[in-house]
Order: C-alpha cells, then sequence, then structure tokens
C-alpha cells in the first residue's frame, strides 16, 4: 500500500457510510460492499458558504425569471473568466445558458453536422462525446491518442487519418476526460490550424477547467485561438469544480454569434432553459466558493499522488497522473482478467468506470481493461480502495 505521509485533514473524516443517502446515484448503483469510485461527482462536501448562500436564495421568489438576455448576473461573471481565459471582449450575447454541458454536446452534434456526416474525437474520451454522435445518426470518427510512456500525447498521424472529406465537427474535451491532459499552447494552436484547414466546427468541452493540479500548463480556452476563435463554441458548467452537478446548469459560448444562432435554429425548444435557481448556484459558486475549492484542489492533488506512488508499486499498473481533474485512468490490460475487469473489481469490492464505454461499441475492444478511478473522496476511503486493488490485482487468473 502507498505509504504517501500527508497532514490530517478534515475531509479524512468522512467514510463510505457518510456517502450513501437514498438518491445518490454513485453509491446506490453497485453492491454496497463495493467502494463507489466511478462517476464524477465528488464525495467532499460542498462550500458552507455556497449552502448558507443558497439557503438563503429559497427564501425569494421561484417564479420565471430571466435567464435569456445579455444582462443575467452569470454572464458577467462568465464572461470575466473567459477574459482570464484568452477570451475577451464578450458580451452577453456571446453566451447562451442551458440547463447543462451534455445537451450542450448534442446540440452541437445536431447543429453542426447532418446524418451521416462525420465527427471526429480523441479517444478514449467521455462517452457522451460518442453517444451524441452515434444515437443522432451521425458517423464517430476515433483519433487515439498515444502513450508515449511519460503521458498521452496526441497522434497527429492518427487525428489526420481519422478526419475525412465528410467530417465537419472535432469533439474537443480540455481539460482531457478520462487522460486529465491539460492541452499546452502549441498542441492548442495546432488542433486550431487542422480545424482551421481542414474546414472543422469545433465543439470545446472545457468543464474541467478549474481544477488544474500543481506544475500543470497553464490553461487557454481553444476559443483563445485566432486560428479557432470564429469556428468554436465552449460548453462549461459549475458542476465539477464546485460539486453541485445535481443541480444542472451550463452554458456554450462563442464569439461567433452565428454558430449559437444555428444551435438555437437546429435544437429551438428541445434543449430547454436552465432553471432560475440553477442559474443562481452558479453564480453563488462563482461568488462564494472559491476558498473552498482552493482547499479542495490541494486535497485532490494530495490523493493524486498517493495514487501515483500506488501505481509506481504495482507492475500490471500504467498510470499517468492527471494535469487536471479528479479522475484516474488505470491501464491494467496487462492482468488476465483484462477482459472483464470492471466486473471483477466491482466483485473484489471497488466499482470504476469501465474502460471499454470511452469509445464506441465497435471500438470497445481497444480500451477493455483500462478502468477510470474518481479520486475525490476521503483519504481513508481511497487508501482502502487502492488496498482492495492490489488485493485484486495480485490474484492468478
Amino acid at each position: 500500500m502507498a505509504s504517501t505521509t500527508l497532514a490530517p485533514h478534515r475531509f479524512d473524516d468522512l467514510d463510505a457510510g457518510s456517502f450513501r443517502h437514498p438518491v445518490s446515484l454513485k453509491w446506490n448503483t453497485y453492491p454496497p460492499d463495493a467502494l463507489a469510485l466511478w462517476i464524477a461527482d465528488m464525495d467532499l462536501p460542498v462550500s458552507e458558504d455556497l449552502r448558507r448562500a443558497l439557503t438563503e436564495r429559497l427564501q425569494n421568489p421561484l417564479g420565471y425569471s430571466d435567464v435569456t438576455g445579455a444582462a443575467v448576473p452569470l454572464k458577467a461573471l462568465l464572461i470575466r473568466r473567459l477574459a482570464e481565459q484568452g477570451v475577451p471582449d464578450l458580451t452577453g450575447e456571446h453566451i447562451r445558458l442551458m440547463p447543462a454541458v451534455v445537451p450542450g454536446l448534442y446540440a452541437a452534434v445536431a447543429a453542426f453536422t447532418a446524418p451521416g456526416e462525420g465527427v471526429v474525437a480523441l479517444t478514449p474520451t467521455y462517452p457522451p462525446f460518442h453517444m451524441a454522435v452515434q444515437t443522432q445518426g451521425r458517423v464517430w470518427r476515433s483519433a487515439p491518442l498515444q502513450d508515449d510512456g511519460e503521458r498521452w500525447q496526441i497522434d497527429w498521424d492518427a487525428l489526420e487519418a481519422a478526419i475525412t472529406p465528410d467530417t465537419r465537427l472535432l469533439l474537443l474535451c480540455h481539460p482531457h476526460n478520462p487522460s486529465g491532459r491539460v492541452w499546452t499552447l502549441d498542441e492548442l494552436t495546432r488542433l486550431a490550424e487542422l480545424a482551421e484547414r481542414r474546414d472543422l466546427t469545433v465543439c470545446s468541452d472545457e468543464l474541467h477547467a478549474d481544477l488544474r493540479h500543481p506544475g500543470a500548463p497553464e490553461f487557454r480556452s481553444f476559443a483563445s485561438l485566432p486560428a479557432a476563435e470564429g469556428r468554436t463554441v465552449v460548453l462549461t458548467g459549475p458542476g465539477k469544480s464546485y460539486n453541485i452537478a445535481g443541480i444542472g446548469c451550463g452554458a456554450m459560448i462563442s464569439r461567433n454569434p452565428q454558430l449559437l444562432a444555428r444551435v438555437q435554429s437546429a435544437v429551438g425548444g428541445l434543449l430547454g432553459q436552465p432553471h432560475a435557481f440553477n442559474v443562481s448556484a452558479w453564480e453563488l459558486a462563482l461568488t462564494h466558493a472559491q476558498p473552498w475549492l482552493d482547499e479542495v484542489l490541494d486535497y485532490l492533488t494530495g490523493n493524486r499522488d498517493l495514487i501515483r506512488e500506488w501505481a509506481e508499486n504495482e507492475p500490471l499498473v500504467r498510470f499517468h497522473a492527471p494535469e487536471a481533474t479528479y479522475l484516474a485512468w488505470l491501464d491494467l490490460r496487462a492482468h488476465p482478467k483484462a477482459h472483464r475487469m470492471q466486473q471483477y473489481l466491482v466483485e473484489q469490492g471497488v466499482a470504476l468506470n469501465d474502460g471499454a464505454t470511452f469509445t464506441v461499441p465497435e471500438e470497445a475492444e481497444q480500451y477493455q481493461g483500462c478502468v477510470r478511478l474518481n479520486f475525490a473522496t476521503s483519504r481513508p476511503v481511497l487508501r482502502e480502495a487502492l488496498t482492495r486493488l492490489s488485493r485484486a490485482l495480485a490474484q492468478p487468473a
């Protein structure tokens, strides 16, 4: 078991029993003896300042409120945030609020492609990416990342080859889920130039941008690149950073209002509008929860480093520490039970995401034996999960 010495923290007092509540998808999907480290929400408590602000908000009317106008207060906060990420001079007209980020993926596919046309993405990738493509009759194009022994890298030859004449859209995950890469400015510039040369619209999911670890590349929004700004929509939301995934809200942002108009024309009222309370929750998170987020990031980095030390002592594990997110992509394909790894680990008491779901079913075998571990939990629970993983990996076929 990993021996990293980390200072005691108030989150260390949390145990699995305190995470189980009747409406928890994360902790009620698998048998109760399995530690649930799969779906991407945190076990850590929500900011108390944010909780108090939300309680106060509930004392006010919950009727209709303006969530579409240019002067919505949340939009002003997002404009300031995007300016810090290299996208200045936005106005409220450049932002469309929506119920969540995933509907934005579906809307982008519907708006910027037609049935039978191609959508390209770097794989492995967040499952709703390929679901949004295949369920709408579009053609999925994979560009698998390369493991160079140090970290995951873009395979530029594979990406070029994946883009066919009928490919219209690049779905980008930045920071990348599940590898945790924060794409560098050089990589982003090259992607932008490629999108311009191949005439691709780009939908950049930047949901994990606030969850960067020390030493990670500086985060710049893909929309900050001159070659990309007129052909890019950015998706973001508060669910991951502030641990309020159950209070759905998101935004689609573009320096090119015509792209937002195309989305509106393609999906109309099907996309819906975010609820007034949810918009307030995001606004209050941005104004009340930054000290909490700083504390959480420090704790998550300690958890990430604990996994790194553990993996260095497990010969069957390939792992590159993520530069962002609280997600660890573990390559366990060297184990004899790789063909049923996720199910096997549940039987051994650890519930993780199945790596085979991070591309289309036709390519699932490529990542069979990989799993994604959510380390946004208390350190004792994480240590116990790693102990169980070691025990499982040590068992013969």
